[in-house]
């Protein structure tokens, strides 16, 4: 189901961001998965690949593309005397096997790999360098799927296998000349907090399908001021596409 979208984001201790994306059928679990390798070494950070048993069940045609045609983040090594624990946001990585002696610690150390657990400002520095080389950029890492936004008067926001059932929806409230669009979310974190906030601002009501009690719609209200209806559905089981029409008409009246 989807009741582990908070752990994503907030599954360890400490000050910290995250990049999790959400396939929404077997092409983009393929795909996404690429992905998230290549972000990873750009970044130099885990990324999840928050993928729902629902679409990870199915069975559906899958493409796959000539590996010589895939494109792979290149590793970006150290050099000599290189701060490969700081210096600049995305420091350089220590290859475990090349010659490089390198001390390497996963408590609060300084630029140069070296423990330091006392001195207040080198943790300042290490943790605000964790959180800034993703936060930062926000933008260029986050995805999302536009559906005939430009005129709705409500708008569906949902990722994965919830998507799947609402852009079902949508088709649905339009041939019944419901003004509807939708959001799908393909980065959920860092969130899409400039997307999800503009379209807020035009917008009469949001409408969340997740299967869970209601996490997606918790963190939409943080942006957004008009009404946000949760749609939630437990125990493993999508949403039918009448089941969230019908929460279309229910907010359109």
């Amino acid at each position: 189901a989807q009741g582990d979208f908070y752990q994503a984001r907030w599954g360890t201790h400490g000050d910290h961001e995250i990049i999790a994306l959400a396939p929404n059928s077997v092409q983009e679990y393929f795909d996404l998965t690429i992905d998230c390798f290549n972000l990873a070494e750009r970044f130099r950070t885990p990324v999840i690949l928050l993928g729902d048993g629902e679409v990870g069940h199915m069975r559906e045609n899958i493409t796959f593309p000539d590996p010589a045609e895939i494109v792979l983040e290149p590793r970006k090594k150290v050099k000599a005397d290189e701060p490969h624990a700081g210096g600049e946001p995305v420091p350089p990585m220590v290859e475990f096997g090349e010659g490089t002696l390198r001390h390497v610690t996963g408590s609060t150390h300084k630029s140069d790999g070296m423990r330091d657990v006392n001195t207040q400002s080198v943790h300042d520095v290490l943790v605000r360098r964790l959180v800034s080389k993703i936060a930062d950029a926000r933008e260029e890492i986050v995805r999302v799927e536009e559906t005939q936004l430009d005129d709705a008067e409500v708008v569906i926001i949902a990722y994965g296998a919830s998507s799947r059932p609402a852009m079902g929806a949508l088709e649905l409230a339009r041939e019944n000349g419901f003004l509807v669009g939708m959001l799908r979310l393909i980065t959920v974190w860092p969130f899409p907090r400039t997307q999800v906030t503009k379209i807020g601002k035009k917008v009469k009501k949001i409408i969340v399908p997740e299967m869970c009690l209601g996490q997606l719609s918790r963190e939409i209200e943080r942006f957004v001021l008009c009404p946000v209806i949760s749609v939630p559905k437990i125990g493993g089981i999508s949403h039918t596409v009448a089941e969230i029409f019908h929460a279309v008409e229910d907010a359109l009246r």
